[in-house]
């Protein structure tokens, strides 16, 4: 088993590594970073969280946009891993002119 150290490092890069290839329109990046059916839940709206959107679909329609992708960057996260389940939550920054969206979460299981 990876240790915890490793573990946090891998899951902070993922977490970093995804919206590299948004801003980059580069699917192969995005991929490489998540499981194939993954569901991403947003933070945020009247409930608490939104609508889950399908991994997938997010990295086709990043990768079929024309000109620069979102800017979207993590700063300061944090991870938490108990046995197999792995979160991070950091402050989540998207410089889009359709969207600002302040927090990320992610689960992971390994």
């Amino acid at each position: 088993m990876k240790s915890l150290i490793s573990r946090s490092t891998a899951l902070v890069a993922a977490a970093t590594k995804f919206p590299d290839g948004i801003r980059t329109r580069d699917t192969s990046l995005m991929r490489s970073t998540v499981v194939s059916g993954a569901t991403l839940v947003p933070v945020g709206g009247p409930t608490g969280l939104g609508a889950p959107s399908a991994i997938d679909g997010i990295i086709e329609r990043a990768g079929k946009g024309t000109g620069p992708g979102n800017d979207e960057r993590i700063e300061t996260p944090k991870v938490q891993i108990d046995e197999q389940l792995a979160s991070l939550w950091a402050h989540f920054t998207a410089n889009s002119s359709r969207a600002d969206r302040s927090l990320l979460g992610i689960e992971s299981r390994s």
